[in-house]
Formats: structure tokens, sequence, C-alpha cells
């Protein structure tokens, strides 16, 4: 499984959705029904879990995508 396919697999499980409704283009506070502040720390949690790269919450806070999450978890 390649990087992108399991990052987005954790971030729909967090979330509670099907794999098929996120993508990289997917804006997590307005895109998913329900958003809120319980599920951001649980993305955050989950990142951390997956990954071992702690993400501050002022930097989670300028993500607006699911590919800024990705950017900055991944991204060199």
């Amino acid at each position: 499984m390649d990087s992108e396919k399991k990052f987005l697999l954790i971030i729909a499980d967090t979330l509670e959705l099907e794999s098929n409704e996120v993508s990289l283009s997917t804006d997590f506070r307005n895109d998913v029904e329900d958003f809120d502040s319980l599920m951001g720390f649980s993305i955050i949690v989950a990142l951390d879990e997956n990954y071992h790269k702690r993400m501050p919450v002022q930097e989670f806070m300028k993500c607006k995508t699911v590919g800024d999450l990705y950017n900055y978890i991944l991204g060199e």
C-alpha cells in the first residue's frame, strides 16, 4: 500500500467515513458533516500514533485540506 493511500485510510477511519469519501483535496472542516474540535483532536492523535510525528495545534489550524495534513506529516 502506498503512503498516500495509507494516509487517506487513517483519516477516513478517524473521521468515521468510507475510504472513497476522502481525498487529498477534501476540506475536512467544511466537507465533513458534523466535523468538530474533537474530530480535529482525534486526527492529531491518529497522526502521532501512526507516524510518530507530533502536530502542534497551531499547525493543524493552518491546514485546510487532507492534503495539507499529508504534506505536513510526510513532507520533507
